[in-house]
This record gives C-alpha cells, structure tokens and sequence, in this order.
C-alpha cells in the first residue's frame, strides 16, 4: 500500500468508525447490526460483527494482532490497526472526540496530513447537534447545551 492510498483509507475509515461509534453510544451496540452489511472492509466488517456479538475484547484483539502480525506491508499492518483499534473502541463506549484522535495517533500523520482529516471531522459535524461550542486546538470546547426541540413522532 502507498502512503497516499494510507492516508486516503484511513481518514476515510477514522470518519466512518466515529460515526459508527456515534451511533453505537446513542442506540446502542446492536444499533449496528445494519451497518455491517454495507462495509467494504472485511477487516472492519469482521471485527465489528464480533463486538455486535458480544464477544470480548481480549479474543477480538489477539485475532485482530494475529493477522495483522502476519502483513508484510508497514501501512497495511498500520491501516488495520487503526480498524482494529476503531472496532474495540466502539465496543469500550470511546467518546467520539477520544475516539478520533486515539485512531489518528496510530496513523502516524505530519501534523499538516492531521489538520486534513480533522477538518474532515468537523465538516461532517460529531458534534452532538444540541450543544453550543468551537473547535480549538484540536479539540470541541463546549460553551453550553443547547435546549433540544420539541419533536412530534
């Protein structure tokens, strides 16, 4: 894998696991359940079927640590480890911020390539859509919480 296909997966994967870990955190685990049939990553899809399942997280990680020992490639073995971190904090209950920037830590990114995929992050709005705040350095500073509006069902 080259470095710019890395990067490119990756921020995509980091984006698409916080937005699954939001989901997992507001419904719930099982809430996943639908997710799982539309990955394009088998690597995900395998590990994130094991947290729907309830399996723990100590046989998740060793299989996961397995494989990944076993790729010859240093992106490939960083790429899935970024999957495999992103499946077990899902199950751990990460917060979101937490979450993103842990799977950004393994990725080994030049602080420039981190500013691309944090504004990635912020444009696709984590945020909970109640709370009131801005973004400085790097992180979510909450100014207040905003009243919820009424919702007819």
């Amino acid at each position: 894998m080259t470095r710019t296909k890395f990067i490119a997966e990756a921020a995509k994967y980091i984006i698409l696991a916080v937005k699954l870990n939001e989901k997992a955190r507001k419904k719930g685990i099982p809430s996943l359940e639908n997710e799982l049939e539309d990955l394009d990553d088998e690597d995900l899809k395998y590990a994130l079927r094991r947290v729907v399942d309830g399996v723990a997280p100590k046989p998740i990680d060793e299989i996961l640590s397995n494989r990944i020992a076993f790729e010859k490639d240093e992106y490939t073995r960083r790429y899935k480890t970024i999957l495999k971190r992103a499946a077990l904090g899902i199950q751990e209950g990460l917060n979101s911020h937490t979450l993103f920037h842990v799977l950004v830590s393994y990725a080994g990114l030049t602080p420039d390539e981190e500013k691309v995929i944090e504004s990635e992050f912020v444009k696709r709005d984590f945020v909970s859509e109640y709370e009131e705040g801005e973004w400085k350095g790097g992180k979510f500073v909450r100014k207040r919480k905003l009243q919820a509006p009424d919702t007819e069902e």
